[in-house]
């Protein structure tokens, strides 16, 4: 992967639904990260990423109980996008480490995020997991 000269360039809360109890034990919780969409403009320079979480109780169940679902846009200015994004059939190539290394800013940012959001819930000491970004890149 060639060096990617970046700055994030917006942060933003697309959804959020929180329905906590007020005491509940982060081993009674599942948690799902995805990457739902991935948006590079060429003219702007920006590349961003829409990123999911849930946090749902009873995952072994028939009916799965959402807890927390968040959705999240983070947006990138690249200063090298040429280098970085390659245009092929009205798409654009790039190495997968672009993805990862973009998606290992946004993830510890999302766990931030979500600490603020869930401060006075019992999902407060709920953390986001740590993930391997290589893991979200396949699901995107």
């Amino acid at each position: 992967m060639n060096n990617i000269d970046l700055k994030i360039s917006s942060i933003k809360d697309v959804a959020f639904y929180i329905n906590a109890p007020n005491v509940i034990s982060p081993n009674d919780i599942g948690v799902k990260v995805e990457g739902k969409k991935m948006n590079i403009d060429a003219e702007s320079k920006n590349v961003s990423f829409l990123t999911e979480v849930t946090y749902v109780r009873n995952y072994n169940a028939e009916e799965v109980e959402i807890l927390l679902n968040y959705i999240n846009l983070t947006s990138f200015d690249v200063e090298n996008f040429e280098e970085i994004f390659k245009p092929k059939d009205g798409y654009y190539t790039f190495d997968s480490g672009v993805a990862k290394f973009l998606l290992d800013i946004i993830i510890p940012t999302i766990r931030g995020i979500l600490y603020t959001k869930t401060a006075g819930t019992g999902l407060n000491s709920c953390y986001l997991p740590l993930i391997p970004s290589d893991k979200i890149v396949q699901s995107a």
